[in-house]
């Protein structure tokens, strides 16, 4: 089948199109193509009979974009990547408002009420506006559905965990919102005279996260101390994100692109001389309680199609559904350590975190470049630091070697006493076989995203993102 080839040039995009002689397919086939080049970058087509086949690229990695006439169903169908999160990009400032949510408490089991967040409004052609919608202290009744709804509707939102209410949150009314020359930058005080505690710095390029701990544990203690480590009461800065849930036998890459750049870091390990020391605090710096790391986490979960969609079934209603459906919704947080002042490089450890009760499991930064580095290079000052890798067989990768780790510790245990970092395989109840290994990983899937700074420990530290994006090819 012939085709006819051209090429428009608009802006910095070159759109490659067809005509096809068939008119079945005109105009259908372009918008499939067109909606790809707007997403990513140097189209390139060639077709044969009811079948179009488009290579592009995204963030510097070759997708393939398939679009057929389905004579069954008679109709299109078409399979191409999407981007499943962009956050310099979707955070920058456009013509129309964007939102972007503090939080720092959500509602949960014990508080279901319990909602302390904020929102903050902002676009090219208006001054942002900080708006509370904290439970406790709005007479907005519907101050939970706004947080769930905007959840749900994909925006980015600023987890402050730890954050001490009015002495060291985005929320407070000391936040100081600049807009100038198409930058957006949130500025919370310190209030120790030690210059800001934190900021987020939104610009066309680049999204700037700063963070002074040493500001927090001053207003948590009264004075500047390390934390003994019997709390979890550091303080984290993670912007995060909520997609549409992927599931991983869907696609075959995940794409994952890094570009940032450490402008500036101080760690404190010396002994504080200050005395009394109050509850809570010490004077001594642990590196197992004091690490200062810039990660970013994807949450993988376990789904099951004969078990409830959003949570395990109650007690009370065991007989409804099977009873692996307990670990509906069940996982961990696959992360990698970008920064971490202890050490070059994570090396697959697996490690509890208490608030979710997830696993964490700890990728090898090495392992997303080929020959690997010998140096962390996200750990140089002022040189820019970038990796791009499909990490999808490392997922999985990362999912079976949890599940022998499991294997092994449950060896001889009672199922009362088993430890689950992940759920098991399921057992056909007719042969007694076990699930293989595409059928297992067929359950799990991602739905979010986290990126920014955990510090239990005194530092100051500054990066500048470029790039962070995730893009999923059919």
């Amino acid at each position: 089948m012939q085709s006819k080839w051209f090429s428009v040039r608009s802006g910095d995009l070159t759109f490659f199109a067809f005509i096809l002689k068939r008119p079945i397919f005109m105009g259908r086939f372009e918008k499939n193509i067109l909606f790809a080049a707007i997403m990513c970058f140097a189209v390139s087509c060639n077709s044969d009979i009811g079948r179009l086949t488009c290579e592009y690229n995204c963030g510097g990695e070759s997708y393939q974009n398939v679009t057929s006439w389905d004579n069954k169903a008679a109709k299109l169908h078409t399979t191409q990547p999407e981007i499943l999160f962009d956050m310099v990009d979707e955070l920058r400032m456009k013509d129309a408002p964007e939102n972007l949510m503090i939080v720092r408490e959500v509602p949960n089991k014990e508080h279901p009420n319990n909602l302390r967040a904020c929102e903050i409004s902002y676009s090219k052609g208006s001054n942002p506006v900080l708006a509370n919608i904290d439970k406790d202290t709005d007479q907005r009744p519907d101050a939970v559905k706004t947080y769930n709804r905007n959840w749900r509707e994909l925006v980015w939102r600023v987890a402050e965990w730890g954050a001490l209410g009015n002495k060291d949150s985005f929320c407070d009314p000391q936040t100081s919102l600049v807009k100038e020359n198409g930058m957006l930058k949130l500025v919370r005080p310190g209030g120790d005279g030690g210059g800001p505690a934190k900021f987020i710095q939104i610009r066309d390029h680049s999204v700037d996260l700063f963070f002074r701990s040493t500001a927090h544990f001053k207003a948590l203690f009264g004075d500047t101390f390390y934390r003994d480590g019997h709390d979890k009461n550091w303080s984290a800065l993670l912007l995060s994100k909520k997609y549409q849930r992927i599931g991983l036998e869907s696609v075959s890459k995940l794409n994952i692109s890094v570009a940032a750049t450490l402008k500036e870091v101080q760690i404190k390990t010396d002994r504080i001389t200050t005395t009394p020391i109050p509850d809570g605090a010490q004077a001594m710096y642990d590196p197992r309680k004091h690490g200062t790391q810039f990660r970013f986490f994807i949450p993988v979960d376990w789904m099951d199609n004969h078990c409830p969609a959003m949570k395990p079934p109650s007690a009370s209603t065991p007989k409804e559904f099977p009873a692996y459906c307990k670990f509906q919704n069940r996982g961990f947080h696959y992360g990698i350590n970008l920064f971490d002042e202890r050490k070059e490089f994570d090396t697959g450890a697996v490690g509890l975190d208490k608030d979710t009760q997830m696993f964490m499991y700890g990728q090898d930064l090495r392992a997303l470049v080929p020959g690997g580095f010998i140096h962390n290079p996200f750990k140089q000052v002022n040189v820019p630091a970038h990796i791009s890798a499909d990490i999808l067989p490392l997922i999985k990768s990362a999912i079976l070697e949890m599940e022998a780790t499991q294997n092994d510790l449950n060896q001889g245990k009672s199922d009362d006493d088993k430890i689950f970092y992940i759920p098991p395989r399921l057992v056909n109840n007719v042969t007694r076989a076990a699930e293989n290994n595409d059928a297992y990983l067929s359950h799990f899937g991602i739905s979010s995203v986290n990126i920014g700074y955990e510090v239990p420990g005194l530092s100051s530290i500054l990066f500048e993102i470029s790039d962070f994006k995730l893009v999923s090819a059919p």
